[in-house]
This record gives C-alpha cells, structure tokens and sequence, in this order.
C-alpha cells in the first residue's frame, strides 16, 4: 500500500503545537510524515499509509477533525492533489546546516543541486554546483539530496 496525505483541521494557531505533538506519537500512530504550512493556516497534513483514530477525530487539544465525511472516514489526497491546493506542507523538523549537499525542488534553478552557505529564518543562500555565482531560495524550496 502506497502512502497517501489526510488533512487535519485544527483551530488556528495551534498548527505548530498539534503538529509537534504528533511527530511526538508519530510512531504510535503510523505516520511516515507530519507537516503544517507557511501559506495556509488551520490544516496540518499527515502522509500515512492509513489513519488509526477513532471516528473521525483524533484526540488533541486543538484539533477539530479530519476532511472527509463521517461515513467514509478521512478523505484521502494523492501528493498531486496537495500541490494543486498550491500548499507546499513545509518540513518543520528539517534543519539545514552550513556545507549541507541539496537540491532545489521548485523555481527557476529547479533540480539543481548545490551547498548551502548561509542560512537565515526562510531563505538560505546556496552555491550551486553548475554556476558559478551564490543564489537565494526559499528552505521550502530544497531538499537534502
């Protein structure tokens, strides 16, 4: 079975505390991946294989319930879906160092990989390895390779 996303809805500003909250139970819960965005607010997304809960809540302070309907269950969203609601569910957890090896995922310099050489809050200063000048883009925008 392959992985999908389920979109939580919860009450606005507690995105980051239920997001740590379930990264704290992510094994428990089966979750592969627990994400919230910059973009849009009162969502937090989760990519698992299946959803264990019960009906369709799960029980944290904060959260109200999952998008779908009673009878069915948690709606579920391919990773197309999710980007066509134009939401890039950011990486909360990862954290990026001088000298890491990453690639760029979206833009104009997309599939590029480079080394970071500045960091700062949202954006981080990159040299990639086909240019011969540093760049900036945005820490939602790359991955490690």
């Amino acid at each position: 079975m392959r992985a999908c996303w389920y979109i939580l809805l919860v009450k606005q500003g507690f995105e980051q505390t239920i997001r740590d909250q379930l990264i704290d139970k992510q094994k428990e819960l089966g979750f592969n991946e627990v994400t919230i965005s910059e973009d849009l607010s009162g969502y937090v997304f989760i990519r698992s294989i299946e959803i264990k809960q019960v009906g369709n809540y799960l029980v944290f302070d904060g959260t109200l319930r999952f998008l779908g309907s009673k009878k069915e269950g948690p709606k579920k969203f391919s990773t197309s879906q999710i980007n066509k609601l134009n939401v890039e569910p950011k990486k909360q957890y990862v954290e990026y160092k001088k000298g890491d090896h990453v690639i760029i995922k979206h833009g104009d310099l997309s599939d590029i990989d480079g080394i970071i050489v500045e960091i700062r809050k949202r954006v981080v200063k990159i040299r990639p390895a086909v240019l011969d000048k540093i760049v900036k883009v945005r820490v939602r925008d790359i991955e490690f390779i």
